[in-house]
């Protein structure tokens, strides 16, 4: 990741969301995200706080948080990401991003109608 992603990536704020959870930013490409073509959702990155003081700031909140409504209010009201189909999610350190080969994919969300089963 280059100092240019800071400048092309727009970070995502979202409602209640707690501090101890990654700063995430929308890209418009990715070398590691899946090419949906015309179904592709968005291109997440997270920059997760791996220093220590940031690990049990992640530790605390995952112990003590509840699950969310299962519903897409539910779940932006909590501060989490509603993911869509198409979209996905990759990390990497905030204190040492490197380049995009270097992140992880998290998840993605088979668009809808991409996979079909035959019987």
């Amino acid at each position: 990741m280059s100092t240019e992603f800071f400048t092309t990536a727009a970070r995502v704020y979202a409602t209640n969301r707690d501090l101890a959870l990654p700063e995430v930013y929308v890209v418009a490409q990715h070398k590691k995200a899946p090419n949906f073509g015309d179904l592709q959702g968005k291109i997440y990155v997270a920059l997760i706080n791996t220093s220590a003081e940031g690990l049990r700031a992640m530790h605390e909140f995952v112990h003590h948080t509840s699950i969310p409504e299962g519903t897409g209010k539910g779940i932006q009201t909590s501060g989490f990401l509603k993911l869509r189909h198409g979209d996905c999610l990759l990390a990497t350190s905030k204190e040492d991003p490197g380049e995009d080969d270097t992140h992880e994919m998290i998840c993605w969300i088979t668009p809808e109608g991409c996979l079909t089963s035959r019987t």
